[in-house]
């Protein structure tokens, strides 16, 4: 699955950003609280819309929960995706199959 490359801003309709979620989301137990929250609006708007946490000296971290600038299934995947981007891009991809 391919990260999005949109980030989500407050002006966005909250259908929008709960799609989007939606098919980043491979929980279903969040997935189906933002499809709860698309009919409501303000959580959805808050959470999602939220700055996207980013990678500091002490790794990735946040609090637990639903959205771009919390810890959760979603951005662990994308950051692990940019990692292995990043150490492909750096060190090819022969020479990481290699190491294992």
């Amino acid at each position: 699955m391919e990260p999005s490359a949109k980030v989500a801003k407050v002006g966005d309709s909250v259908s929008s950003l709960c799609a989007e979620w939606a098919t980043l989301d491979l929980n279903p137990t969040t997935r189906d609280e933002v499809a709860k929250w698309a009919s409501t609006g303000a959580a959805a708007a808050a959470c999602l819309s939220s700055k996207r946490l980013a990678f500091g000296t002490a790794g990735l971290r946040g609090p637990m929960g639903i959205g771009y600038g919390c810890m959760n299934d979603v951005i662990v995947l994308q950051a692990a995706q940019g990692l292995c981007a990043w150490a492909e891009a750096t060190f090819g991809a022969a020479a990481l199959q290699a190491r294992g």
